[in-house]
């Protein structure tokens, strides 16, 4: 499968009323559409190169974007997973049932076994949902195993009770590679993250001045991106990333293709 590669607007004008202007790009070859414009000298004309960029998003909520490649998150109707696209599956502590937990995991396990389902998650704890938190460690450490039986990363949801999941995450996780998504707190839980070998990755955060400087001293080998169900852009958050690091999209997208091959079994990375 040829990898998608984000591209920059291109436009070419060819006479005063039509311009191509490119849509897509791959190392396939490229995509038009043509657009009728007014006004425009036959002289003028705008061009840019591909991004050479791998756009990697680790976890959304969001539509597919075929120029991005993402991991889309499911918690419920594991039985509609569309096998072009790649996925997480697993019981978000909001939405345990505590009534039919047992179907719950035994759904989410038959559909995690497929080729294009790459993590387990979101799973974890969450101090501020109703759910009873015992229940909550219960359905975690279920999960937490599983992940390493079928030997698939985990991706966390973790809310004000981030000394509980790493405490779980020490007794029970054996080799499985562990994300924790959306991070938005300080500098020394991410410290205690990253010392535990685990990863961290930031979304619409990093948006926000008291986030810049814990983004700004994690180094580049422990880092994700991702939209989640935000109205932020990959690319959007990727610019905002490379800002913080005093660096360029490209070469934080580098460090971050090489995090994903290390932890993510996708042969389209």
């Amino acid at each position: 499968m040829t990898k998608p590669v984000r591209s920059k607007l291109t436009c070419i004008v060819i006479n005063r009323e039509f311009i191509f202007t490119q849509i897509a790009c791959s190392p396939a070859g490229y995509f038009f559409c043509l657009k009728r414009i007014e006004n425009v000298s036959p002289t003028e004309y705008f061009y840019r190169q591909p991004s050479l960029i791998l756009y990697i998003d680790i976890h959304t909520h969001q539509s597919p974007n075929p120029s991005v490649w993402s991991i889309q998150n499911v918690h419920e109707h594991f039985d509609k997973l569309y096998p072009q696209s790649n996925y997480s599956t697993g019981i978000h502590p909001w939405y345990i049932d505590a009534a039919n937990t047992s179907l719950q995991l035994d759904r989410m396990k038959i559909a995690s076994q497929a080729s294009n389902v790459l993590a387990i998650g979101e799973c974890g704890l969450d101090r501020i949902c109703l759910v009873d938190f015992r229940l909550q460690e219960k359905v975690f450490i279920e999960q937490i195993s599983w992940a390493n039986e079928i030997a698939k990363p985990l991706i966390i949801h973790c809310v004000k009770a981030h000394r509980e999941a790493l405490s779980l995450l020490k007794e029970y996780n054996r080799t499985a590679p562990v994300i924790f998504h959306g991070f938005n707190n300080n500098e020394e839980i991410a410290a205690s993250i990253i010392q535990s070998g685990y990863y961290l990755s930031f979304g619409k955060s990093l948006f926000s001045p008291s986030q810049e400087k814990v983004f700004a001293g994690i180094s580049n080998d422990r880092l994700f991106l991702e939209t989640d169900d935000s109205e932020y852009s990959i690319e959007s958050i990727y610019a905002q990333a490379a800002r913080i690091k005093n660096t360029t999209p490209e070469q934080l997208g580098n460090h971050i293709q090489q995090n994903a091959k290390k932890i993510f079994n996708s042969p389209t990375l």
